[in-house]
């Protein structure tokens, strides 16, 4: 199973073009704040949590540096450099997953995976020993770990106008966001990570808003504890129909 970033693509349906389009709001939805920028969320919302560096393990605060070991220990040396490195390499191959929760996730990493992550073998296929392990690694946390997804279809649910005007430019093109779900399934921030034009972006942001989400959640026994979370949600335009 290849690991994946966990971001939904949303086709967005657009309406036949008519010779005069109603305004399109792109102000943030009545109780929502922002900077003005590209980032909006809800009062009371911890916006250091919200926003935080989600772009790699080292941001998250979960870097590790290299075990050092004396030089009379050399076959231990190697034996545990060897075991971290592919450990290392494995927790980079879920960093999708680690985004959805950095903390919930190497918890559960270093509990129920680590200790199947071995060295690679000297002289042996390290390519295909990575892949064992990454992919066992991913199943034992699918078995304990769920990450959010969305029970809303924009485009269907949420209907989204586009520009006459920027059509073109929308066509086949996606806005990326960091998206804060509350333990409740209401996202509680969204900050923008790639756009494609200001007027687009803040239509993609509004209609984010209105995503109802199945928040993520960890097994523990037989109940499911559900979690704020962080997901990356990609909303991406329909191609422009070609005009002969």
């Amino acid at each position: 199973m290849i690991v994946r970033p966990v971001a939904l693509v949303a086709a967005l349906l657009v309406g036949s073009a008519c010779a005069v389009q109603p305004p399109i709001p792109l102000d943030p939805p009545e109780g929502w704040l922002t900077d003005g920028a590209d980032s909006w969320w809800l009062p009371a919302t911890d916006t250091a949590a919200a926003f935080r560096d989600l772009e790699t393990l080292q941001s998250m605060g979960l870097g590790e540096e290299s075990p050092v070991y004396s030089a009379e220990h050399l076959a231990e040396t190697q034996f545990a450099v060897g075991r971290f490195r592919m450990k290392q390499a494995v927790r980079d191959a879920l960093l999708p997953l680690y985004r959805n929760h950095p903390e919930v996730v190497d918890s559960l990493f270093r509990r129920y995976a680590e200790d199947d992550i071995l060295p690679s073998a000297r002289g042996g296929d390290v390519r295909g020993l990575f892949e064992e392990y990454r992919r066992e690694a991913y199943r034992t946390l699918m078995r304990h770990f769920r990450a959010p997804w969305a029970l809303t279809k924009l485009g269907i649910d949420v209907p989204v106008a586009v520009p006459d005007s920027l059509r073109g430019v929308a066509s086949g093109r996606a806005v990326t966001f960091q998206v804060f779900i509350g333990s409740d399934g209401r996202p509680q921030g969204i900050r923008m990570i790639e756009g494609i034009h200001p007027v687009l972006d803040r239509i993609a942001l509004r209609a984010v808003t209105r995503v109802e989400w199945q928040p993520a959640y960890v097994l523990r026994g037989n109940r499911s504890q559900p979690l704020d979370a962080w997901v990356r949600f990609s909303v991406r335009y329909p191609d422009a129909p070609v005009v002969e």
